[in-house]
């Protein structure tokens, strides 16, 4: 499976710093402010891949703390979903383990008490199917059916993950917020989510001694290719989901992050923004 990766972060605006890092399948990025993004590309083979944004929080020495610590303990977390028979089981007991460190941690260090961080990734994973094809299938279509691709989104407050769906965004994970319940109730439309008084209101999160982590897994097959954008609050909150889709459906990976990070940059741009790209070719 051939990964093209196009990622952005930077404090926006209106932060003095930015407690955003993402994790490329073990490449760590922590507090970056790039001027325009960066694109890595490389080979997964048949070993799966991990890739995912964090948002710290808790306050300015808390959030980069619990940040960081996640970034570095995924890299364990990669490692083991490697070989595991259930890899969704696999990031919830990971999750938690991180956060029992956390927990550890404030305990001697006082300023740490309210360190946390929400999150968002997506594992992917290149699948041989052994069912077998319907009937009357072609013999492209068959080929297609036999290399499909799997992917396990997941999420633990309101970053999100979404996969391009000709010139649609879907959202594939759920998330733990305020605004989310009040869309769910009927209360507000998807859009009011991103403008809400009481967006930044979270109802789970890795937090140092927080209760057992919650996460939203999800799942999806494609077949020879796919575009996934895993994103923090900053990026959802900050353009129309029209806009958004409009520049993550454009071809070349480069223009899309490009335009992408431009455009929101172009905003009030008040949160850290934090971004990553993933385009799958076979």
């Amino acid at each position: 499976m051939n990964i093209n990766c196009a990622c952005f972060s930077h404090q926006g605006k209106v932060r003095q710093e930015n407690q955003d890092g993402l994790f490329l399948n073990g490449k760590i990025i922590k507090g970056a402010n790039f001027s325009e993004p960066f694109i890595v590309s490389h080979e997964l083979g048949d070993n799966p891949g991990l890739y995912v944004v964090v948002d710290g929080a808790g306050g300015h020495n808390a959030g980069e703390a619990a940040c960081w610590m996640i970034l570095e303990e995924l890299n364990e977390t990669a490692k083991l979903i490697q070989s595991a028979s259930e890899i969704r089981i696999c990031i919830k007991h990971e999750l938690n383990r991180i956060q029992d460190n956390m927990t550890s941690i404030s305990e001697y260090k006082p300023n740490l008490c309210g360190m946390c961080a929400t999150l968002a990734g997506v594992v992917l994973n290149a699948a041989v199917s052994r069912e077998e094809p319907p009937c009357g299938m072609t013999a492209r279509a068959a080929a297609a059916f036999f290399t499909r691709k799997k992917a396990i989104p997941f999420n633990c407050g309101d970053c999100r993950v979404y996969f391009e769906n000709d010139r649609n965004l879907v959202q594939l994970t759920r998330d733990h917020s305020y605004v989310r319940r009040l869309f769910d109730e009927g209360s507000i439309s998807e859009d009011a989510m991103r403008t809400h008084p009481q967006k930044n209101v979270v109802t789970a999160a890795v937090q140092a001694g927080g209760y057992p982590v919650e996460v939203y897994f999800g799942g999806i097959e494609f077949s020879s290719s796919g575009r996934f954008l895993i994103c923090g609050d900053g990026v959802w909150e900050a353009l129309p989901k029209e806009e958004l889709e409009r520049v993550a459906a454009i071809e070349q990976i480069e223009r899309s992050a490009g335009e992408m990070a431009g455009k929101i940059m172009s905003t009030e741009c008040k949160d850290n923004v934090s971004f990553i790209l993933l385009d799958i070719h076979p």
